[in-house]
């Protein structure tokens, strides 16, 4: 039976409500009602909750984004923004974001004091259920301070005590009786989450940054602030009184937004340019241990970039100094840019920015390409980049966008000198300036782009050499072989692929490589390059008297034609297309017309300067050695007066031995042990002779009359140098001609003879160097 009312029974100390089924159920879904509402609110509040100063809410994902923390694009979950600093992350990463750089973190009211058990707050310690991240295990607060030392001279000072979720804190008493801790109050806390520095911080383990700023990247933040200060202002309008303003004439006031866009954009670059050396290069090297040929790929010519930027931006500076106009700080007028532009650009200046520029534009893909492999397969330098771009001095600006807006930075001076000098009028000395400077940057712009074009041609000229087949070796028409090597001789001008006909009619792709004096024609085998075949003839082909025709009813051919002495060679080639044929016609002339040119005027080629340095740099060393030689003499000479004088002091010699009559005594030892070299070198000279008797008696005399011993002959004549025993056309020829006679045969008896014509002829040098040439001196220079 259905119950379709409500029924009480009163029993002792219970109480039974009966209530009807249909009732109930519009009773509970308005309970259910009023806590999903509940949920809702909830969890409207912890989604815009603040964590580190953040304050987050939630907010559809609308196009590619990734997280300010984790780097991770968003997928179809609602992504969570900052109303501060405009952080984008997951709802995950809220809590491990770094701490906002644009809210000032206040202090509770009302200082702690020392006996003052009420005001203090405790520390409760809580795990959190996630893995810890590794942070400092312990930190001392000193909270006896009502003031914050602040951490940069140049920031804002922090008045707050933040100790971000995994401490609470509470008003207890009984903590203030420790008399140890009267003057000073510690709270240790074990957080495994961030701590915001604040006053006095002792760090144990690691250290605590502040918005993850280092004290470098605090020294540069206080000096942008201070350079940002005299223009902060987004336009010269707003930062010059309403008064002067309308005083100005609408061309003036167009003229000096433009100077002051000019001023901007050029402290920007220098901004940059610092956080690319503070922050990125001075990091690598100290957290990362990056070795500076490492941070030289990266970022090329640095410092020198800093150097010609900054210089640059104080000259705009001091102008604008110049130009204060009744002594106010405020309200500037620059009459005179001009000169400043044209310093910039010219002379020794413009040599400085053509080579910066140069070699960093050059390598920006290198660079680039650099950075995405490191960061692919290096943890450490990811974290380190995650790191610095959530720094208040970074904001964000990771390395590859700094390479891109220094490499772009020159190309936006000619539209700015451009506009600057639309707005110049009634001052012709300063269109002058402005015009000439005009001109002069784009002349350097001009010449990077060559040596931009010439970095690329030789990074490409050694993958095609890295590439080449170190055994693939070709014969030019002149008979000259043509190898792998050669390729790092030459600078190439153009490649490509283009086809070969050979005699069968037939098209075979190859690669062609146009240099200073030659053309090549490779092709690929095994994924390496050969020197092509085709038809027996040379396909390097040498450009000095080389003739370039197109192919008659055929508008995707030419013929190269070498004019050699004798036998003119032709080769086919074939395009992708007509423009691409007139393309290489055009620069294959063009090449050739350089070439002639520079054998008219007597520049010299690539070769000949290499060994005219090599001859200088030989040159330069025998000059060296000749001076050595010299120093070497005079030190001997030096020490041969020293001699002298203690020989003079000692125990006084006979006249005849004196050492001014003969300077041999000198360097002669009188002891009895010493070794007595001129008896051996006699006695083996006359054993010499001896054996040199003996066999030219056997002989015949066939090597002639023997000179007799110094003890024989007083005088020796003029003696030739010795002659060295010929293999072929001398006393080899003698010996197989009497072997053929039958008359000796060759063996031992033949090096005999050899060894005693050489024999003979040194000791003539040596009896004729003996008598002539006293032993203490010794030549020295050829």
């Amino acid at each position: 039976m259905s119950i379709k009312w409500a029924r009480f029974h009163e029993v002792p100390h219970i109480t039974v409500r009966f209530i009807g089924p249909k009732h109930g159920e519009e009773k509970e879904k308005e309970k259910d009602k009023i806590k999903e509402k509940e949920k809702d609110s909830k969890d409207k509040e912890k989604d815009k909750k603040t964590v580190n100063g953040h304050t987050f809410s939630s907010i559809p994902v609308v196009g590619p984004i990734s997280c300010s923390q984790c780097m991770k694009p968003f997928t179809n979950k609602d992504a969570y923004t900052c109303a501060n600093c405009s952080a984008f992350v997951h709802k995950g990463c809220r809590e491990s974001l770094a701490s906002c750089a644009k809210v000032k973190m206040k202090q509770p009211k009302g200082s702690l004091q020392a006996h003052d058990t009420s005001s203090l707050p405790t520390v409760i310690m809580r795990n959190k259920p996630s893995q810890p991240k590794e942070r400092p295990r312990s930190a001392v607060l000193l909270v006896d301070e009502t003031t914050t030392t602040p951490i940069f001279a140049n920031r804002r000072s922090q008045q707050s005590v933040s100790l971000s979720k995994s401490v609470s804190i509470q008003n207890i008493t009984g903590v203030g009786n420790d008399e140890n801790m009267s003057n000073t109050w510690k709270f240790l806390s074990h957080s495994t989450d961030s701590l915001n520095k604040i006053s006095k911080v002792n760090e144990s383990t690691e250290s605590l940054t502040d918005e993850g700023t280092d004290m470098n990247e605090g020294q540069l933040l206080g000096d942008f602030e201070i350079e940002s200060k005299q223009l902060e202002a987004e336009s010269w309008s707003r930062i010059i009184d309403s008064k002067f303003l309308k005083q100005q004439k609408k061309d003036v006031v167009k003229r000096q937004e433009v100077i002051y866009e000019l001023m901007q954009t050029e402290f920007h670059h220098v901004r940059t340019l610092k956080i690319m050396s503070g922050v990125y290069s001075q990091g690598m090297m100290a957290d990362l241990l990056f070795e500076q040929q490492m941070v030289e790929k990266l970022f090329p010519c640095l410092d020198e970039l800093i150097s010609i930027h900054s210089q640059f931006f104080q000259r705009i500076l001091e102008r604008k100094k110049e130009s204060l106009v009744d002594k106010s700080e405020k309200n500037f007028l620059i009459k005179r840019i001009g000169d400043v532009l044209v310093n910039q650009f010219s002379g020794e200046n413009a040599e400085r920015l053509k080579k910066t520029y140069g070699k960093f534009c050059g390598q920006h893909n290198q660079s680039v390409n650099y950075f995405k492999d490191l960061y692919a397969k290096d943890k450490r330098f990811q974290a380190f980049v995650k790191k610095k771009m959530s720094s208040s001095v970074v904001r964000r600006l990771g390395i590859p966008e700094c390479i891109l807006l220094v490499t772009q930075r020159i190309t936006k001076y000619p539209v700015l000198f451009q506009r600057i000098l639309q707005c110049t009028k009634d001052n012709e000395v300063e269109q002058e300036d402005l015009a000439q400077s005009l001109s002069l940057v784009k002349d350097v712009i001009g010449a990077v782009d060559s040596k931009v074009a010439s970095y690329e041609k030789k990074v490409r000229l050694n993958e095609i050499y890295t590439k080449t087949d170190s055994k693939s070796i070709m014969r030019m028409k002149s008979g000259q072989m043509f190898a792998k090597e050669d390729l790092k001789r030459k600078k190439l001008v153009r490649d490509g692929s283009v086809f070969l006909k050979n005699a069968a009619g037939r098209l075979k792709e190859v690669q062609a490589v146009l240099l200073t004096d030659i053309l090549v024609f490779l092709q690929e085998k095994d994924q390496k390059y050969i020197f092509a075949s085709l038809d027996q003839k040379s396909t390097v082909i040498s450009l000095k008297k080389l003739i370039v025709r197109e192919v008659a009813h055929e508008e995707k051919g030419l013929f190269l034609i070498s004019m050699g002495m004798t036998d003119p060679e032709m080769v086919e080639v074939h395009a992708s297309s007509k423009e691409e044929r007139n393309s290489w016609i055009q620069i294959i002339q063009d090449t050739i017309n350089t070439l002639n040119r520079d054998e008219d005027e007597g520049i010299p080629s690539e070769n000949e300067e290499e060994k005219k340095m090599l001859d200088t740099r030989a040159r330069e060393l025998k000059e060296q050695l000749q001076q050595k030689d010299q120093k070497i003499l005079l030190l001997l000479e030096e020490k041969e007066m020293i001699f002298r004088d203690m020989a003079e002091c000692s125990t006084p010699l006979p006249e005849d031995c004196s050492p001014t009559h003969s300077p041999r005594v000198l360097f002669r030892s009188n002891t009895e042990e010493a070794l007595k070299g001129g008896p051996l070198m006699k006695s083996a000279i006359n054993e010499v002779e001896i054996l040199q008797g003996l066999v030219s008696g056997n002989l015949g005399g066939t090597l002639g009359p023997t000179v007799s011993s110094p003890i024989e002959q007083d005088v020796v004549g003029p003696v030739s140098l010795p002659r060295r025993a010929e293999t072929f056309g001398g006393f080899d020829s003698h010996q197989m001609n009497a072997s053929k006679g039958g008359e000796k045969e060759e063996g031992d008896d033949g090096q005999d003879l050899r060894r005693t014509e050489s024999d003979s002829g040194l000791k003539k040098v040596f009896l004729f160097k003996i008598h002539h040439e006293p032993p203490w001196h010794f030549p020295l220079n050829s």
